[in-house]
């Protein structure tokens, strides 16, 4: 089983990926913070202080700048955590695929439920070895392949 930090540490690219998304939150929350700041300024400096809209225009531009900022940094972490995600996953996709080229055949053809084993088959009674174990196993496979590693 591959551990998330694990998974980072050997595929450097996610790992850059994954640090970039990091940064971006960062930026996003410093500029959160620096338009609250802004806000407070004006909201003071306008009730309190008797200044005019004119008066803090310079803090409103600087409150809209922000508000950018932050809205370039959230859509930059996304990319960037999308592209880190992507990377894990071609990783795991690819180990689970190695996996089951090293086990060979034999791991199509098992014990599945009741459908399709090697030995009585439920209510027909024949006995042998049936083809559907394999398919079944088959398509079991495929599907973690492809879906498997989404969850």
């Amino acid at each position: 089983m591959h551990s998330p930090i694990r998974l980072l540490l050997d595929d450097r690219r996610a790992g850059a990926w994954a640090l970039a998304s990091v940064g971006c939150a960062t930026v996003a929350t410093m500029a959160t913070l620096g338009w609250l700041l802004a806000m407070v300024t004006v909201v003071d400096d306008v009730f309190l202080g008797g200044w005019t809209v004119e008066d803090v225009t310079g803090a409103i531009v600087v409150m809209i700048a922000l508000l950018v900022v932050r809205a370039a940094a959230v859509c930059m972490g996304e990319m960037c955590s999308w592209r880190s995600s992507t990377l894990i996953r071609s990783t795991l996709r690819s180990s689970l695929v190695d996996h089951l080229l090293a086990a060979g055949p034999a791991l199509t053809i098992g014990t599945i439920g009741t459908t399709g084993t090697t030995g009585t088959t439920g209510t027909t009674g024949t006995t042998g070895t049936t083809g559907g174990a394999a398919a079944l196993r088959s398509g079991q496979i495929s599907s973690t392949i492809g879906a498997g590693v989404e969850a």
